[in-house]
This record gives C-alpha cells, structure tokens and sequence, in this order.
C-alpha cells in the first residue's frame, strides 16, 4: 500500500464529504512514470476510465493485495498527490486474450480499443520482471466507480 504526504487526511475528507464509514483502503495511481499517472487520474476524476488491468503477479503474499469489490482506493497524480476515491465493483481475473471490446473501452485509454496499448503495456511491463509477453498472462481485472473526486486548480 503506498501512501504519501496526506492520504491519510484525504481519505477523511473523502468519508466526510460521502458519509462512508471509514476501514480499509489503498492509496494508488495507474501507469509506470509521473506523465502517465497524471494523465490517467485526469481521465478517473473525469469518468472516462473506470476500469484497469494489472497482471496477476503484482498480487500475492509478497506482493500486493489483490483488488475485491467493496474495496475503496485514494487515486494518485503523477506527483503523488491524493485527487480521488473510488470503489473497486468487480474483479475477475483471465487470460490476458480474454479482454473483450467493451472492457476495452471502459478503461478509457487512448482510442479505447482492444488493439491500442495492452501489448504494449505488458510487454515493457513483463520486460522489467526478465519474462516475455503472452497472450496466455493471467490478467486482473477491475471495474470501478469515481466515489469522489478534486481536480488541481
């Protein structure tokens, strides 16, 4: 779990301005540099991504946790900063070829289709671990919803 300077008190202000009730949470971003992570939390916060894939392996006993639904995470820019809160609604974890067009679309990247990125991403992404992409990879799959948000001013 990863939380910087303030999670802790975005968090609070994210249960009061909501009425949750507090528990557990994850503070998180999306994508592998500071550009990225500050591009997808702009297309969270404006809804046009509301779902991601990670592979399989970042999960585990020495890893990290793996997503359920119910699970409520504080979205991170590029600098670290704590900009949302969003509620994890389903996972399902397949093959990576299983993707369809409509998860595709829901994880709002670039054209928004199956072809554009996902390759891409896990190839380079694989690459760092010292293992070649697959279209066999186990895949994780989230689907989730903008709870609440602040965009930088």
């Amino acid at each position: 779990m990863r939380r910087g300077v303030g999670v802790d008190e975005f968090w609070a202000a994210c249960c009061a301005a909501t009425g949750h009730v507090g528990g557990y949470y994850e503070a998180t971003d999306f994508g592998d540099d500071p550009v990225l992570q500050g591009k997808l939390c702009g297309l969270v916060l404006r809804g046009v991504k509301r779902a991601t894939a990670s592979a399989a392996f970042d999960y585990g006993e020495d890893r990290a946790r793996a997503p359920k639904p119910g699970d409520f995470s504080i979205m991170l820019d590029g600098s670290g900063e704590p900009r949302g809160m969003f509620e994890t609604v389903s996972v399902f974890e397949a093959l990576f070829h299983a993707v369809d067009a409509q998860f595709a679309a829901d994880e709002g990247e670039g054209d928004g289709s199956l072809e554009w990125g996902h390759e891409r991403y896990f190839t380079a992404l694989l690459a760092k671990e010292g293992l070649e992409f697959s279209e066999n990879l186990r895949v994780i799959f989230e689907r989730f919803r903008l709870v609440w948000g602040r965009v930088k001013i």
